[in-house]
């Protein structure tokens, strides 16, 4: 929503430059990650009656302000897909008119052109992080060991603070910042990972799938027709 404040002016080519000395919009700062959307959007401005309807043309610069060129929107706002060649300043140039009336019959006689620049507003688009992780465990077959089965993730793009959810088949059973799963499965059991990463513009990504088998320990007896057992023989 475009905002009035007080304002100093000047004469540019018989125009009438009204410079804000501020943000016109409420949100003048927006940071996103690359290939999300962003938009500015602000009330139009009217002109006069006897004057042209109110032109609009939005501005890019990448150099902080110095060198200005034209951002593609000749509407009351700005959005589009993210790229990381859109971050910088952004701003708005009203071209828009007042009436001038006879000073004594008080009818339209013309037409006051002035320009307003609204801005500078910035956009910051960071770059997407792709992380990776996967999982393995030194053993694919287990006995019923007291010690369980230990699974061990391997990632990149992890962030100082991720967040690993373990899952054997398909439910969570351990989530939280333990990069490492030690558990008793069963037989058949399958194991994934989900690896949220704590650095901006990652999407979670999961491992893929590790099987274990179970095998657990049987004991056989057999007779010896021939032979006998004395009592307290083991």
């Amino acid at each position: 929503m475009l905002m009035m404040r007080l304002f100093s002016s000047v004469r540019l080519h018989g125009l009438l430059l009204l410079l804000l000395p501020g943000p016109a919009l409420a949100q003048a700062v927006i940071t996103v990650c690359e290939g999300e959307w962003f938009g500015w959007s602000a009330l139009p401005r009217t002109s006069g009656a006897c004057c042209p309807n109110t032109t609009y043309a939005w501005e890019f610069s990448s150099d902080g302000g110095v060198t200005w060129t034209p951002a593609g929107s000749t509407s009351t706002g700005i959005s589009g897909t993210a790229s990381l060649s859109m971050t910088g300043l952004y701003r708005r140039v009203d071209t828009w008119g007042t009436n001038i009336h006879d000073p004594q019959w008080g009818f339209c006689i013309g037409c006051n052109t002035q320009v307003t620049i609204n801005g500078n507003y910035s956009l910051t688009v960071l770059p997407t992080v792709s992380p990776t992780i996967s999982i393995s465990t030194p053993q694919t077959e287990f006995c019923g060991d007291p010690g369980g089965v230990q699974f061990i993730s391997t990632v990149t793009d992890a962030g100082a603070t991720p967040v690993y959810a373990w899952s054997v088949n398909g439910a969570i059973t351990q989530s939280g910042p333990d990069p490492v799963l030690v558990y008793n499965p069963l037989d058949e059991d399958t194991v994934t990972c989900q690896l949220t990463s704590s650095l901006q513009c990652a999407d979670p990504v999961t491992s893929d799938p590790v099987g274990i088998t179970r095998v657990d320990p049987t004991v056989t007896v057999t007779s010896d027709p021939g032979g006998y057992v004395e009592y307290g023989d083991a």
